[in-house]
């Protein structure tokens, strides 16, 4: 009897485990009915790669912190298929800190938001990673550590390819502690 239900749990759990929603990619259903069913095989399969790719992220806990602000350009914000304002954030991240979600607020509407990803791990520091392409799992905006950090510097015109699309943004980042 447990064995029968075993038989039918287990396939199920593990049919289920492997379901991505295009909600889940960052792809609207309208865009998504757009792909061939071989197109959208591939957006699952380079999915799932992401997430392993996530899951082997071993950062090392250092003492460097970084003061980050990000301002300019847009982002994309569901419900809307279309890029939006944001207003200006600022934040710390200490090395070994990822998963860190940053909200990103309508200028005009507070109520409407989105996360930007952080992580800096290994003297990186990452933004915006994407659901589907393993390339790029950690972060779409990569940015390796420069001694130049240590009084600042600013990147200008930064787009993503992640989840938040984030586009044409400006990001200072300076070494508060090392």
């Amino acid at each position: 009897m447990i064995v029968r239900l075993l038989m039918l749990v287990v396939p199920l759990l593990l049919l289920s485990a492997c379901a991505v929603s295009p909600n889940q990619l960052g792809i609207s259903q309208s865009e998504w009915n757009q792909y061939s069913e071989q197109q959208r095989q591939q957006i699952k399969h380079n999915y799932r790669q992401a997430q392993e790719v996530k899951h082997e992220i071993h950062a090392k806990n250092g003492n460097s912190v970084l003061a980050v602000r990000v301002q300019g350009g847009q982002v994309l914000m569901p419900p809307y298929t279309s890029l939006q304002p944001y207003q200006a954030v600022a934040f710390n991240v200490k090395e070994g800190e990822c998963n860190l979600k940053i909200a990103m607020v309508q200028p005009n509407n507070p109520d409407q938001k989105t996360s930007l990803k952080v992580c800096y791990a290994n003297g990186v520091l990452y933004f915006d990673p994407s659901p589907y392409d393993p390339n790029f799992a950690k972060g779409a905006l990569q940015f390796a550590y420069m001694p130049v950090w240590k009084r600042g510097f600013t990147y200008s015109n930064m787009s993503s390819t992640g989840f938040t699309k984030l586009t044409n943004a400006t990001v200072f980042v300076k070494e508060i502690a090392s």
